[in-house]
């Protein structure tokens, strides 16, 4: 029996999963258990995975399908698994209009459930199911720009019209995410907000600077050296 194992987990159960007999070892010499789930299915687990967690309950209570978590074991015939009193239902900003199963792994055939989900603002995405049902996604993305345009830094209105050097600011692009500034020159430069308030660009670059100075003779700049002395 692999190293660390203090008992046989035979005839144990986990969740869903009931322990039939030793499996051997990983490459690791993590010791394995071939296990009955509910649903029928059989798979092969590590003993860490189930003895480990809350109560003796680990990471892995089921097969993965009939609780629609990662699996390792290999689905034929997956439509008694799917769930489809979720379609119309609302979570967030989306309406699900289509549940299936999608493979998330060629080689081990592992599927997942998924969902094609209709958003209010028109969009169609797929989501994992698991995703829907714990609130982690509730929209195509659209509510995360929406919540990001909400922010303090986008609704500082005043900053628009302010004069940092030679910029002075005339919008929030939304595409690009920065404050479109106008250089004295006429030159258009896309910016943070911090970028200019912690003592950062005062120019768009090309209106003095290395760039303007190498274009310039060395009898300009000395004249522009004795104005200054004057």
């Amino acid at each position: 029996m692999a190293r660390g194992m203090r008992k046989s987990l035979v005839g144990e159960k986990f969740g869903k999963l009931t322990v039939k007999e030793y499996a051997g070892t990983d490459k690791f010499r993590n010791s394995l258990w071939k296990c009955e789930c509910a649903c029928g299915r059989v798979i092969i687990e590590k003993g860490s995975l189930l003895t480990k967690g809350l109560e003796r309950l680990g990471t892995v209570v089921s097969c993965g399908i009939c609780s629609e978590k990662y699996s390792k074991a290999p689905i034929k015939d997956d439509t008694e698994y799917i769930d489809k009193s979720l379609i119309g239902q609302r979570f967030g900003k989306l309406v699900v209009e289509e549940v299936f199963m999608k493979t998330v792994n060629e080689k081990t055939e592992q599927k997942q459930m998924y969902a094609k989900c209709k958003c209010d603002c028109g969009n169609t995405t797929e989501v994992l199911v698991t995703n829907l049902k714990n609130g982690k996604t509730l929209s195509c993305g659209c509510l995360r720009l929406e919540k990001v345009r909400k922010t303090k830094y986008l609704l500082s209105d005043d900053f628009v019209g302010q004069r940092f050097g030679k910029l002075v600011v005339k919008r929030f692009d939304d595409e690009k995410h920065l404050w479109e500034c106008e250089c004295d020159c006429g030159n258009i430069k896309y910016l943070k907000k911090s970028n200019l308030t912690n003592n950062g660009y005062r120019s768009c670059g090309n209106c003095y600077g290395k760039k303007t100075r190498n274009k310039r003779t060395k009898e300009e700049l000395k004249k522009d050296k004795n104005k200054k002395g004057e």
